[in-house]
């Protein structure tokens, strides 16, 4: 019952539409890789961003940089700069 209440809360509080809940999961399926990185730069500040990926180099790498977040620095498994 509370859950009801919080969704009917949240639906006057944010003058949803009222099948938002109905809908969200339609609507979040519809968000491509572009439009949540577009969001994620308006929102959060790229000053201070590290990311750290671990992974298959060989099929990360080129994906990671074409994303264009800043440097892509590769470290070995000790943590030091790989030589290049």
């Amino acid at each position: 019952m509370r859950a009801l209440v919080g969704g009917m809360e949240e639906i006057v509080t944010w003058n949803l539409k009222d099948d938002h809940f109905q809908s969200y999961v339609g609507r979040v399926n519809q968000l491509k890789a572009e439009d949540l990185m577009k969001a994620a730069r308006k929102i959060i500040p790229a000053q201070g961003r590290t990311y750290i990926i671990v992974g298959d180099r060989a099929k990360v790498e080129q994906p990671l940089r074409d994303l264009k977040l800043g440097d892509v620095k590769i470290l070995d498994a000790d943590g030091n700069p790989e030589a290049k």
